[in-house]
Formats: C-alpha cells, structure tokens, sequence
C-alpha cells in the first residue's frame, strides 16, 4: 500500500482555505457562461509555467511528486489560489484555457496540469490500480466498470473526490460537451417541492462496490450512503453512478422499497431538468476543475476519429484542508486515509482477473 504513503507525503500548499457554510441554493444553467468561470492563461503565463515544468522534469522529478510548492512563481502562485477560492465559494466550476497542448510533449501537459492541480488540493487515487493522474477516452486495456474508458453519454453524477479536474487534449469529432447541474439547486428543489422525500435521501442507499471492495470486506457497503448531508455546516450532496435507479436495481434489488424507487425516479427528473444545466464544450488546451459534492458532471454523447481521439487527463483532488462530510457519505474508509479508491495489491488485482 505504497501509493497511501506516497499520497500522504503530498499533502500541503496554498490552497488551504474554509469551506462555505450554510444554506446555499445552486445556480441554473442560465446563471452561467463560459466567460464567467473562465481564466485565460497569458502568453506570459504559459511561458513561466511550461519553463517550470521542463526545468522540474529534467531535474529528475517524476511528475506524480511534484507538489504545489514547486509553482511558487511570482504572477502565478497567487492567480491560482484566488482562482481555488473562488471554486469554493463561487458557482463551483473555474476553466482556466489556454494550456499548450499543441506544442508541449505529454510529460510536459502532464507535468503542468500535475502543478496546477496541486493549487487545488492534493491528488488521489481514482481506481484500484492507484492511478492519481488518468487519462479518459474510449479503449478495451481501461478499469473494468468505469464509464469514462468508454464512448457514449453520461448520466449526472458525481466522483469520491472534493474536486475532480480534466484537461482536454484532444476533441471528439462531434459531440462530447461536459454538462454540470448544481446539486445545491437540486436540493433546494427536493426540499421545496418534495420535502416528504428528503429523509430518504438524507438516509440515502446502499452501494454495491463490486470488483473495489478491499480484501475481505463485502462487494455491498455496511451502511447507507446519503444523498444530501451536511457537516460542520456544509452541505454536500453524494449522487454518485452506484446510487442511481438502474445500478440499484442491478446489484441492490432486495433492499431497494417501492419509496425508496419512486425517490429515486424523482431525484433524476429534477436533476434532468433542461433549465438546471449548463453545457460547456471542452476545446483543446482548456482545463476544468469542478466542486465535486456541489456540483454533478456528465458527458453528451460523441463520435470519436479513429485518428485523433478524444483524450483528456483526469486528476481527483482533496482540498487543503479536506472538505466536511458526514461520516456516512464515505463508502468505505481507505487505510491511506485518503478520499479516492485505495489500491488494491497486485496479488489481488491477479485474484479478481485484473491484474
């Protein structure tokens, strides 16, 4: 379990910063436009971040321990901490555009999205192979049960992380915008239209975590997962693939109740309501970071070019300090003491066919 220490040792930087408290209501797609949460990066500002990642590289530093102190520039650092405050208090989505990917090697573009990252909060595991840095796109060698190594759409949800962060390389041929919806407005619509249903969703359903169990523990969580909770005044919303209507038939059938589908069935109505979305068309060079439990991500469907696909980089992040969640939205407690998916041994991952 290597990769939890080495995860530990990346914790600090400069985004420590509260998180914000009390009643908040979201936002509508209406509210937003791509000028709003976007950030351009200066020619400048390329300049110094691309001759920062090259002069770390050829230092000898592998891109996955490089920390958010190594982008103490001056012009930059301080950009990058007002831009993660912002995604804390503001609407919970920041583009920042203009990244080089057209004439940056990979390990360059992985090394600067590694560094801007790290402005957020500290990189975690998104998978049982312990990956911190993935890569999306539609391929047969990806983690099995994993949306994001195949082509179609998304249905809304949201990821084991504070915030999770693409960064897009390469376009689809068509298709493949992000769409978010604020679930802070998903709440305030539950609660205003159906407050007899918030104490399903405060209790929230079992998750069924199949082939990421850890060793010896049941593939079924031993404890209900809440939709919406709050902690220490923070409220949160966990409305992850495992919790929809569809996994939960497949896997939890027995302990779904007529209430708890009929809840269920409502929850995605209010979330697919056309108004509440706002669609945004990743173009080439642009990186996304979302506020993962306040806001739902998903993907329109797309047509690939066999010659150039669609490509992003992914990071999970954990914010400086962590956010508050209850202690019921954690489907499983990871020994790295991290949020994200703990890796599993390779003796396992063999065991299971995964290896």
């Amino acid at each position: 379990m290597s990769q939890g220490n080495d995860e530990m040792q990346q914790m600090g930087g400069p985004a420590e910063s509260t998180w914000p408290t009390g009643e908040r209501l979201g936002w509508v797609g209406a509210d937003l436009s791509r000028r709003c949460i976007e950030h351009a990066l200066t020619p400048d500002s390329v300049g110094l971040l691309t001759r920062r990642a090259q002069a770390l590289l050829e230092g000898g530093r592998s891109v996955d321990t490089l920390r958010a102190e190594d982008l103490e520039v001056p012009g930059l650092a301080q950009t990058f901490a007002d831009l993660a405050r912002q995604l804390r208090w503001g609407p919970g989505l920041v583009l920042i555009s203009g990244f080089p990917v057209g004439t940056a090697s990979l390990e360059e573009l992985r090394a600067m999205f590694w560094l801007v990252g790290a402005q957020f909060g500290d990189a975690v595991s998104q998978n049982i192979r312990g990956q911190r840095l993935g890569e999306v796109r539609v391929r047969d060698d990806g983690i099995q049960n994993r949306a994001y190594n195949r082509g179609g759409p998304l249905i809304f949800h949201c990821d084991r992380a504070d915030m999770i962060s693409l960064l897009c390389r390469t376009k689809a041929k068509s298709g493949g915008e992000s769409l978010f919806v604020s679930s802070l407005a998903v709440r305030a619509i539950v609660a205003r239209q159906r407050p007899e249903l918030m104490p399903i969703f405060e209790r929230g359903f079992f998750q069924h975590l199949g082939n990421e169990a850890p060793p010896g523990t049941p593939e079924i969580t031993d404890h209900r997962l809440p939709v919406f909770g709050t902690s220490e005044g923070t409220m949160s919303c966990l409305f992850s693939g495992n919790t929809s209507l569809r996994m939960q038939r497949e896997n939890l059938a027995e302990l779904l109740s007529e209430e708890d589908e009929a809840a269920l069935i409502y929850l995605r109505s209010v979330v697919e309501l056309p108004e509440l979305a706002f669609h945004l068309p990743l173009e080439e060079g642009d990186m996304i970071i979302v506020n993962n439990f306040e806001v739902l991500h998903s993907r329109a469907d797309f047509q690939d070019d066999p010659e150039r696909p669609r490509s992003l980089l992914r990071l999970w992040l954990q914010g400086r300090p962590a956010r508050p969640l209850p202690e019921s939205m954690h489907c499983q407690r990871n020994t790295a003491g991290r949020r994200g998916v703990d890796p599993l041994p390779l003796h396992v991952l063999a065991e299971r066919g995964l290896a």
